[in-house]
């Protein structure tokens, strides 16, 4: 089986080096898919997957294209926001170094963020990057949906297995936000070609409902709240998007009833009112448990397994005001520098169950939090003044000068939906996101406009 296997990945290598070379960007949509996605395979070589494939675009991008070269070089490495960003991403060594810890580990880890940050710069500098960063996202989201789909067809829970695991034999099973938010950037994303390009509206129109259908069977309420807020955002802020709310309220309206419906159903004992199945997970993490964190009477019930304990709204709540005290308990100079990268399970109370070959991890989940924690005060402010003035830079910009395929709203998603998820800020992903928006702020509208 290993032979198998390392054949595949050589084979694989072979594949990617030759298409690398004539066709870089199709290369980067599956590296932007691989990597949105969440999904590798493990080499016995210092690099998964994943990392080969950074390397192989960045020699074929960066050091075998003189253009590519010379704008980063010109346009890049001279940005304010290229270095702050490489400083945020090296105060992770300064804990290990003071205080000993995997200093190897996390300097490769770095090195790899700068190098896809200068990827993202790249590719999302021409339109041929843009439409493979577009169908990277939008491919990621459709297949996240029919995992959803597959999950509650044949397993009936919120235990999401991926279809591509199934067939790359990794032992994951996912929890059921992600691929919900996944859904729901694809279906962000699907709305923006809609109202900017000339595209094939029925396979818009197929896409838009398997990935809003997808959003709505996940239940991931961090997820609902970051799609609401960018739907309002872009038709205040877009100014060809602007009078088109009546799609949001079509869209809402729909998700609206399914909701009620539900509710209607379950309530009224047309269906047996039993937590273990779907229709009792979504009435419960749709309708009862949210209500808990405003006074009602809980319902004591665990949608994962059935048990009845306290809802996971009201256990963040309180997981965040209880690892937020231990911070603050600790020294000033901790305070001030954070634990160190791995650092967040000093402070938060892991919380651990078996379901199979699986160990799941209910963590805090707040992203900002992860960052304090590792980074301490220091690294969370710069994370914050770097996504604060990128964001109202590009928005000063844009109200003058529109860019059809913004990646903006990508990042803001991800800010949003972090405040009730994990570590997704600091993901490679973001940083290949990150090099985007600093394209689109300071390169691709000049190269817009001279066009």
């Amino acid at each position: 089986m290993e032979i198998v296997l390392y054949s595949f990945i050589g084979l694989f290598a072979l594949a990617a080096v030759f298409l690398t070379i004539e066709y870089p960007y199709y290369i980067i949509s599956i590296l932007i898919f691989l990597s949105f996605y969440v999904f590798n395979i493990e080499t016995p070589l210092p690099l998964d997957v994943r990392g080969f494939l950074i390397l192989i675009l960045f020699f074929r991008l960066f050091l075998f294209d003189k253009d590519n070269m010379t704008l980063v070089y010109d346009t890049l490495i001279t940005n304010v926001f290229f270095w702050l960003i490489v400083i945020f991403l090296f105060t992770q060594l300064i804990v290990p170094i003071i205080y000993g810890g995997k200093f190897l580990g996390i300097l490769k880890e770095i090195i790899l963020s700068i190098v896809v940050l200068i990827i993202g710069y790249i590719t999302l500098s021409n339109n041929v990057g843009r439409i493979a960063f577009l169908i990277g996202i939008i491919a990621a989201g459709i297949l996240s949906s029919f995992d959803i789909f597959f999950t509650f067809m044949f397993f009936g829970n919120l235990d999401i297995v991926r279809i591509l695991d199934l067939f790359s034999g990794n032992q994951v099973v996912l929890n059921h936000n992600y691929p919900g938010f996944l859904a729901g950037v694809g279906l962000i994303y699907i709305y923006i070609v809609w109202k900017r390009y000339n595209f094939n509206r029925f396979i818009l129109i197929t896409a838009g409902l398997i990935l809003a259908a997808g959003t709505l069977l996940s239940t991931s309420r961090s997820a609902f709240l970051a799609i609401f807020l960018i739907f309002i955002l872009l038709n205040f802020m877009e100014k060809d998007l602007r009078g088109h709310i009546r799609i949001i309220v079509a869209y809402g309206l729909v998700m609206i009833t399914l909701v009620v419906g539900i509710f209607m159903i379950y309530e009224f004992g047309v269906l047996s009112k039993d937590y273990h199945t779907f229709a009792g997970k979504f009435y419960y993490r749709l309708y009862e448990e949210p209500l808990e964190a405003f006074g009602a009477e809980e319902a004591g019930f665990n949608p994962y397994t059935g048990e009845r304990l306290g809802g996971s709204v009201k256990f963040r709540s309180e997981k965040w005001a209880k690892d937020l005290d231990k911070f603050f308990n600790k020294d000033i100079p901790t305070q001030v520098l954070g634990l160190g990268p791995g650092g967040y399970s000093k402070i938060s109370e892991k919380v651990y169950r078996e379901s199979g070959n699986v160990r799941y991890q209910l963590a805090t989940h707040n992203g900002y939090l992860i960052i304090m924690f590792e980074q301490g005060y220091f690294g969370l402010i710069l994370y914050l003044i770097i996504l604060a003035s990128l964001t109202l830079k590009y928005f000063k910009i844009n109200s003058q000068f529109p860019i059809k395929m913004p990646v903006i709203y990508l990042i803001l998603l991800i800010a949003i939906y972090s405040f009730g998820q994990n570590a997704e800020l600091t993901s490679r992903f973001m940083y290949l996101a990150f090099g985007g928006l600093i394209s689109d702020i300071y390169y691709y509208h000049d190269e817009e406009l001279s066009n």
